[in-house]
């Protein structure tokens, strides 16, 4: 018996409307793939609005030394996610995304 590949793509579900969840799915409709995103709130998002005082602040310029320094707990443990995704490049993505 041959083992056939389907080169068909698939559609992308991305279960849940949060940040991480419209990122995936933004980032996979870019690729030209099709995306079903499930949300059970009434509203993708709406953690991302009540962020930074309503203005969703996802990030800030604070150096990232800073930054962890100011993280509750171990910010220490977080250093690789923030040095791979500091602000600039954070803003960067988000631009992109417009």
């Amino acid at each position: 018996m041959q083992i056939r590949r389907n080169d068909t793509l698939k559609p992308i579900a991305v279960i849940g409307g949060g940040a991480a969840g419209l990122l995936a799915a933004v980032t996979a409709a870019q690729e030209g793939r099709k995306v079903l995103l499930f949300e059970k709130m009434d509203r993708i998002g709406l953690k991302m609005g009540i962020t930074g005082k309503g203005r969703c602040n996802l990030t800030n310029i604070c150096p990232i030394d800073e930054f962890i320094g100011k993280t509750p707990g171990n910010g220490r443990s977080l250093h690789s996610s923030y040095k791979r995704f500091e602000h600039l490049v954070l803003i960067s993505l988000f631009l992109t995304l417009l």
